[in-house]
């Protein structure tokens, strides 16, 4: 099994998910955050332990798109732009499948984010 170095990601991601944005939805925000971080714990882990070499690329492209958001949520961007996001990010999880219980945990934690930013969107 080929390991998947992810802790220059996690150092990059962690700090922002930890800073406080203090925007209009404050704390269902520092939920979103919560989440997202919780999702990115799950690929970076998942990446790491996949035994499918096709799979870890994907896994980095996940990352790399959940980067993307904890841009946006730190530059309080509109939640139609994090749900678009989210739209983009389930159309790519249903063009790549990713395999095992690796796959499966990070669908999972994907879904959970993604009904977050969706029940936010849907009260404005």
């Amino acid at each position: 099994m080929t390991e998947v170095n992810t802790d220059p990601i996690i150092k990059v991601l962690a700090p922002l998910a930890l800073h406080e944005a203090g925007n209009v939805n404050g704390n269902r925000m520092n939920d979103l955050r919560d989440e997202l971080a919780s999702y990115v714990g799950v690929l970076s882990e998942s990446a790491g332990s996949t035994t499918r070499a096709e799979d870890r690329a994907l896994y980095m492209q996940h990352l790399a798109a959940s980067a993307l958001v904890f841009f946006l949520l730190q530059n309080k961007t509109p939640e139609p732009t994090l749900k678009k996001w989210v739209e983009d990010e389930r159309r790519a999880f249903g063009w790549s499948f990713l395999t095992g219980a690796e796959g499966k945990a990070t669908e999972a934690a994907f879904q959970r984010f993604a009904a977050d930013v969706e029940s936010i969107a849907a009260t404005h």
